[in-house]
C-alpha cells in the first residue's frame, strides 16, 4: 500500500539529510520512523483508553489499606508511636499520588473521549467519598 503526502520542502531536506547520515534509503527511514511513533504510542499505557482505565483502577493492597486504617485509629487514639507515624505519613503520601495519577488518567481518558469530566467519572461510578461528621473528629 502506498500513502502519498505533501511535506514542507525544509522537513523533507532535514528527512533527506538525516537518512543519508544515518546510510539509509529515504523511503526506508521514514518507514522505521513512522513505526517507531506508532510502537511508542502502542507501548505508552496513558495513549490508551485501555491503559488510561488501568492508571484508573490502579491502588493500594487490601492489606495497605488495612494498615492504614489501623495506624488512623492509633494517631486518633494517641498512641502511635513515632515509627508508626512515619509509616502512616508514607502510607498517605502513596495514597494522595495514587489519587494525583487517577485524576490525571480521568482527565486525559475525558478529553480522549470528548467528555465532560463529571460525565465520565458518574459513567464509571466514579464519585466522591461521604464522611461522617463524627469520623472526622
Amino acid at each position: 500500500m502506498s500513502i502519498v503526502i505533501d511535506i514542507p520542502q525544509d522537513l523533507e531536506q532535514k528527512l533527506r539529510a538525516t537518512a543519508s547520515a544515518a546510510g539509509e534509503n529515504i523511503d526506508e527511514y521514514i518507514v522505521k520512523l513512522l513505526e517507531k511513533n506508532v510502537q511508542e504510542k502502542v507501548l505508552d499505557p496513558s495513549s490508551s483508553a485501555t491503559g488510561l482505565l488501568q492508571i484508573i483502577n490502579r491502588g493500594l493492597s487490601p492489606e495497605a489499606w488495612a494498615r492504614f486504617h489501623t495506624l488512623l485509629q492509633k494517631r486518633d487514639t494517641q498512641v502511635i508511636t513515632t515509627t508508626e507515624l512515619e509509616e502512616l505519613i508514607d502510607l498517605t503520601e502513596a495514597i494522595e499520588v495514587a489519587h494525583a495519577q487517577r485524576m490525571e488518567a480521568l482527565v486525559a481518558l475525558a478529553t480522549l473521549q470528548n467528555k465532560p469530566l463529571p460525565v465520565l467519572m458518574n459513567e464509571l461510578g466514579i464519585g466522591p467519598v461521604a464522611y461522617d461528621a463524627d469520623e472526622e473528629n
